[in-house]
């Protein structure tokens, strides 16, 4: 879950070209709210945090006009689904869950994506995440 969700933000931030302060704002938003939901319910129910979040974002990036609109929509479709009891990629990723979370745990796996979208040079990061 936290590689779909670095994932997903580094498609949403990486692709950020439009009112960037705006969806910047508005995220930072998306997050307090969010976690402050989580804390109000005395426990972090890890998909429930994810829908919040991603819906968040995704109607953040359509009030802010950015051009990730429809990746950012489609990530919050995905996770609703991933999320949704008895979906075919509900039961996939309870099947994998542990494989899945061992995986995303080892910062190996994770950090060149993290590190590629604080660089400079936007093309560069782009060839260094895909490889």
């Amino acid at each position: 879950m936290q590689f779909l969700t670095l994932f997903a933000v580094g498609v949403l931030i990486g692709s950020a070209y439009a009112d960037a302060e705006c969806f910047a704002r508005k995220s930072n938003e998306c997050k307090e709210a969010a976690l402050s939901d989580a804390a109000a319910e005395l426990e972090l129910d890890i998909c429930d945090y994810q829908r919040k979040l991603f819906r968040c974002l995704a109607d953040a990036s359509t009030e802010c006009g950015m051009k990730f609109q429809k990746s950012a929509e489609k990530v919050a479709e995905t996770v609703e689904n991933l999320c949704t009891k008895g979906t075919s990629l509900n039961r996939e990723f309870n099947q994998h869950k542990k494989c899945l979370v061992k995986a995303v745990s080892e910062t190996k796996c994770y950090r060149p994506i993290v590190e590629s979208l604080i660089t400079e040079d936007k093309e560069e990061s782009r060839r260094d995440a895909c490889r």
